[in-house]
Parts: C-alpha cells; sequence; structure tokens
C-alpha cells in the first residue's frame, strides 16, 4: 500500500510539474515542493514515534565515512567516463580508489563486528539469501528504471522538441503501469513464490525496453512510446511488490531495520550507476555511429571525414565543435543533408543501445533471482511483526519500509 502511494505520486508528479513548468516557470515548481515539504515536516507532529533504545546506539563513524567515501568515489568516476572516457587515467583511478575504499570498508565492519563493537553494517546479515540475492536483484531494477526515467526525458525534449507538459504526459503510461501493479500484485507473493514473479517482472522490463527501443525510430508522438513504456511500467510494479517484502521477511526480526536501510542502499546505488553509465552508453554509441556513418558515406568530402571522425575520436569539445560547425556550413546543401541525417541516425543509435543495455541489466538481474530461496511471504501476523521490530531496532536509525496489506492498526 505504501508503495502504491508513492507510485500515485510518480502518477501525476511529472504531469503536474510539466504542465507549472511549461505554464508558470520551473521557479514555480520548485517553490511549489519546497512548500510541500515543509506542510509534510509540520504534519510529522502527528505521527506517534516508536518509544526511545535505551541504551542509545553508538554510531560507526568510520564506517560511515568510508562507505561514503568508497561508493562517492566509484559512482563520481563512472560519471566521468561521459566526458572523459573509460581509458582515461582520472577515471580509472577514482574507480579504482572507490573499489579499495570499499574494500577497507568491508574489511572494517567484518572486524566491528567479530569484536562485539557496534558496526554500521553487520556482514553476517548476508547469510541470509534473501538478502545476498535480493539487494543485488533490486539494484539492477532500479538500474534499468533509472535509465527509462533519464532516457525518455532527454529524448522527448532534445529529440523530439517536447516541452515538460508532452514530456509528463509520455511518462504516464510508465507511472500507471507502475500503481497499477504495485497496489495489484503484492499479495500474490503469499500464493506463488515471490522470486519466479520477481522473475517474470525483470523479463517483462527487458521486453519493454525491447519494445520501447524499436518504436523510438519512428516516434514522433508520445503515443507511438506508450506500449513499451507501459509494460515497462508493468514490470517495475510486478518486482517492488515482491522484492521489498521478500527481503524483510527474510531476515531475523531484529535485523529487519538494517535490512531495510540495505535496501535503500542499494536502491540509490543502481538508480546513480543506471543514470551515469545509460548517459554514457548514449554518447559513446552515438560517436561510435557518427563516426562509422561519416567515414562510409560517399557523398561527404574526405577532408571532412577526416576532421569529424578525429573530433569524435578525441571528445567533442567547445573549439572542435565550432571547427566542425564552420566546416558543415562552407559545405555544399548536400553534404550538409548527408551529415545531418547522419547526426539523427547516430543519436537514435545512442538511445536505442542505451535503452538495450538497461535491458540487458534487467535480464542479469533476473538469472540472479535463481538464487532467491523458495518461501512465500508471510501473512499479516507475520507482516506486523516485521513491521514492529523494525521501526523499534535501533540498528539502522533511518529507514524505508515498503509492505503491502498491513493490518489498519498498524497504520499511521
Amino acid at each position: 500500500m505504501l508503495f502504491g502511494v508513492a507510485a500515485a505520486g510518480a502518477a501525476f508528479g511529472p504531469l503536474i510539474g510539466g504542465w507549472v513548468t511549461t505554464y508558470l516557470s520551473w521557479r514555480v515548481a520548485f517553490g511549489a515542493e519546497a512548500l510541500i515539504v515543509l506542510g509534510v515536516l509540520l504534519a510529522s507532529g502527528l505521527i506517534t514515534d516508536a518509544p526511545a533504545v535505551v541504551p542509545r546506539p553508538r554510531l560507526d563513524v568510520v564506517g560511515v565515512v568510508l562507505s561514503v567515501a568508497g561508493l562517492g568515489l566509484f559512482v563520481f568516476g563512472i560519471l566521468q567516463t561521459s566526458t572523459r572516457g573509460w581509458n582515461d587515467p582520472v577515471v580509472l583511478l577514482l574507480i579504482g580508489a572507490g573499489v579499495v575504499v570499499t574494500g577497507v570498508f568491508i574489511w572494517w565492519v567484518v572486524r566491528r563486528e567479530a569484536s562485539g563493537e557496534p558496526a554500521l553494517v553487520h556482514p553476517s546479515i548476508f547469510r541470509h539469501r534473501t538478502t545476498s540475492a535480493g539487494l543485488p536483484i533490486l539494484s539492477t531494477q532500479t538500474f534499468a528504471q533509472a535509465g527509462l526515467l533519464f532516457l525518455i526525458p532527454l529524448f522527448t525534449q532534445s529529440v523530439l522538441g517536447f516541452d515538460a507538459l508532452q514530456t509528463g504526459i509520455t511518462l504516464l503510461p510508465l507511472s500507471f503501469g507502475v500503481l497499477l501493479t504495485s497496489t495489484l500484485t503484492p499479495s500474490l507473493g503469499r500464493k506463488i513464490y515471490p522470486k519466479y514473479i520477481i522473475q517474470v517482472g525483470l523479463v517483462l522490463l527487458f521486453v519493454g525496453g525491447f519494445i520501447l527501443a524499436r518504436s523510438i525510430e519512428t516516434a514522433t508522438e508520445a503515443s507511438d512510446m506508450a506500449l513499451g513504456l507501459l509494460i515497462g511500467g508493468l514490470a517495475i510494479g510486478i518486482i517492488a511488490g515482491q522484492l521489498p517484502n521478500l527481503i524483510l521477511s527474510g531476515v531475523e526480526p531484529d535485523e529487519a531495520s538494517e535490512a531495510s536501510g540495505l535496501q535503500g542502499t542499494a536502491q540509490n546505488l543502481g538508480m546513480a550507476l543506471g543514470t551515469a553509465v545509460i548517459g554514457t552508453v548514449i554518447l559513446s554509441v552515438s560517436f561510435s555511429s557518427m563516426g562509422s556513418r561519416v567515414s562510409e558515406s560517399p557523398t561527404i568530402p574526405q577532408d571532412a571525414k577526416v576532421q569529424i571522425t578525429s573530433a569524435l575520436e578525441s571528445g567533442l569539445n567547445e573549439a572542435n565543435r565550432q571547427e566542425i560547425d564552420d566546416a558543415i556550413a562552407a559545405s555544399a546543401p548536400e553534404v550538409q543533408n548527408e551529415i545531418d541525417t547522419a547526426y539523427h541516425a547516430a543519436v537514435l543509435d545512442g538511445f536505442q543501445g542505451a535503452i538495450i543495455i538497461g535491458g540487458i541489466v534487467a535480464l542479469f538481474g533476473a538469472l540472479l533471482a535463481f538464487r532467491l530461496p523458495k518461501q512465500k511471504l508471510p501473512g499479516d501476523a507475520g507482516v506486523e511483526e516485521v513491521i514492529r521490530q523494525t521501526v523499534r531496532s535501533p540498528t539502522i536509525p533511518a529507514m524505508q519500509l515498503e509492505m503491502d496489506d498491513l493490518p489498519r492498526k498498524t497504520r499511521l
């Protein structure tokens, strides 16, 4: 139910935000969000908090610093590939440093848990297959999901020329798909093994991406992309209706809050990597396709081919971009048309390649799901116990709950 409410916000948020941005101003949209947050903060006093934990838990400060530094360096290195490329020394240094620092973090928390000291993460929680397999699957789902949420607005506005409102309308099938299945399918996990439902959702996510990649080649209106986005949304809702609950139900009650916190980390990591990698794929595939099309063209002069391909290989910057623009402007009309055709075809190749990469990651998640245990979700009584232990456990102060069909007395 909680995820369904969040999905409803996702369904109408882009549409309302797009209308405000198009007909008023983006400043009004951000200002309205600030007012909403203020209202939530004021209303938070109406929520009855859990009793204070005695003694108060100590925070593993070193673990916090190591985890932030390790994951931050790794993701920042991935982000730099869009401008520097994968072979750049700075990129390799950042990614390598992130891996090393993350390794130090793992050593640190293992050592802390073995000595009985407070640890940011207790490695023993990964003895549960719902955690050790479920968290990577969650990251693959959010990776593919982030790719869609990043790709479609970029494509509709930069290629099709849509405004913010039209982009919000384009995303509605995705959002409604998430809303529909995230509210209607969670109870299936009590009758069917959730691992199979999750695998179906991940395969559907690939299918939706494949259909979407084919449709953008000739897309001119929002309806041209609706089928692929709807299937992708249905798939995301199916996964989200099962996987978070399966992860929480597979751990001990006193580990539930830590599992919930790890879910948030896996989701955020998948989102960050998805956005970074998908953006890099768009650029790299577009540049490669553009270079091939220009080199194979019988219309474009040889000197122009050399200039364009060398600029693409070195990475476009303001200086060589201006040189290319000047060279194209001085070319014959048929040469300009040929270059323009090659450019638009290369951009489509980039977007299609990025969508397919997201789908392949989803298929990889479906393979990982074979490691999930064959266990059904608990009934209302089991869910209530998990919620009680989660909100009162001192392991992780902040938590994220995505549960369905809670008994009425547990709802706030």
